[in-house]
C-alpha cells in the first residue's frame, strides 16, 4: 500500500517518488544525478499527491507511475539553473500555479506563482542537505531524512495557501483564515482580544496586510474603550495603541511612599531583576 512523503522512513518511501528517482537514475550516470535534481522531485512529489497535476498531462490523475515520464515532469533552464513547473489544481483547469525552484548556496528558494489571481506570490526557503543526504545512497530511501519536517512545512507555506486562493477565487469555502473573503475574516477578529490579533498577524505576511485596516482598528477602538468618542479619519490603530497604554496605565498601583517602603532588600533585587518587567515596560 502506498503512503504519503512525510510517513517515509530510511527503508522505503513512496511509490511516486520512487518512480521519478529511478527514472532520473536511468537517464543519468548516478555520480551525475545532483542534489538539486533530487530535491525538485520532492516538490514535484508534493505537488502531484496533494492533488496539482502538471499542465503536460491531460489525464485527471497519476495512478500508475509506470505512466510517468521525467522528460514531461520537469524542466530545467540550464543557463539560470532554475528549475520550474506549472501547475493545475485537479478539477480547476482556469487557474495554473508556477513553481519555481531556485537554488541559492545550500539552500533554495521555492516560489509558488498563482496566476490570473493577482499573481499572488508563495515562497518557502529550504536547506538542501537537511532532506537530501546523497544522491549516491545504496539505496533510494536512503538518500533522504526528514521528510515529514519537509512535508509540513511546504504544506503550510506552499500547498494549503494557493488550495485556499485559488478555492476562494472559484466561489468554494476555505477552512483556512489565509482563503476566507476578507469580511468574514474581520468578523471572526472581532471576536479576539487585541493580544490574538496581533499573533495572527505574525503568522503571513497577507493577514498581517489584512489586519493593518483602519476600519478594523476603528471597530476595536469601538468595541474596547467605553470612553471612545468619533472623530475625523485618522490612523486608527495609532489611536488604539495610545487608549490601550492609557487603560494599562489606570491599572498600575500607585503607592505613597517608595519602592523601599514596601519590600526588604532581597525582594526589592527579585523585583527589579524579573525579566517580566522588560516586556510590560
Amino acid at each position: 500500500m502506498n503512503f504519503p512523503l512525510e510517513d517515509s522512513t530510511t527503508e522505503d518511501v513512496p511509490n511516486l517518488l520512487k518512480a521519478i528517482i529511478e527514472q532520473l537514475l536511468s537517464k543519468k550516470v548516478e555520480k551525475d544525478l545532483m542534489q538539486k535534481d533530487v530535491f525538485f522531485v520532492l516538490i514535484l512529489t508534493l505537488m502531484l499527491e496533494n492533488g496539482f497535476m502538471p499542465v503536460k498531462y491531460e489525464a485527471s490523475s497519476l495512478d500508475s507511475s509506470s505512466d510517468l515520464d521525467v522528460n514531461k515532469l520537469s524542466q530545467l533552464k540550464k543557463e539560470s539553473g532554475i528549475y520550474k513547473e506549472t501547475f493545475l489544481l485537479m478539477g480547476f483547469h482556469d487557474v495554473t500555479v508556477d513553481v519555481i525552484m531556485s537554488p541559492v548556496g545550500s539552500t533554495v528558494i521555492v516560489n509558488a506563482i498563482i496566476n490570473d489571481i493577482s499573481s499572488e506570490l508563495y515562497s518557502v526557503c529550504l536547506p538542501l542537505s537537511r532532506y537530501v543526504v546523497s544522491t549516491q545512497a545504496s539505496t533510494i530511501p536512503m538518500m533522504f531524512r526528514d521528510l515529514k519536517h519537509l512535508s509540513c512545512l511546504f504544506k503550510s507555506k506552499i500547498v494549503c495557501p494557493v488550495k485556499n486562493s485559488i478555492l476562494n477565487f472559484c466561489g468554494y469555502p476555505s477552512a483556512s483564515l489565509v482563503g476566507i473573503p476578507d469580511d468574514i475574516f474581520f468578523s471572526l477578529m472581532m471576536f479576539l482580544n487585541v493580544q490574538d490579533i496581533l499573533n495572527v498577524s505574525k503568522t503571513c505576511k497577507r493577514l498581517n496586510v489584512l489586519l493593518e485596516n483602519d476600519s478594523l482598528w476603528h471597530a476595536l477602538c469601538k468595541r474596547d474603550f467605553k470612553n471612545f468618542t468619533e472623530s475625523d479619519p485618522c490612523d486608527w490603530r495609532k489611536i488604539y495603541v495610545e487608549a490601550y497604554k492609557a487603560e494599562q496605565e489606570k491599572k498600575v498601583p500607585r503607592f505613597a511612599g517608595t519602592i523601599h517602603d514596601f519590600m526588604d532588600i532581597s525582594d526589592m533585587v527579585s523585583y527589579i531583576d524579573n525579566p517580566l518587567w522588560g516586556e510590560i515596560i
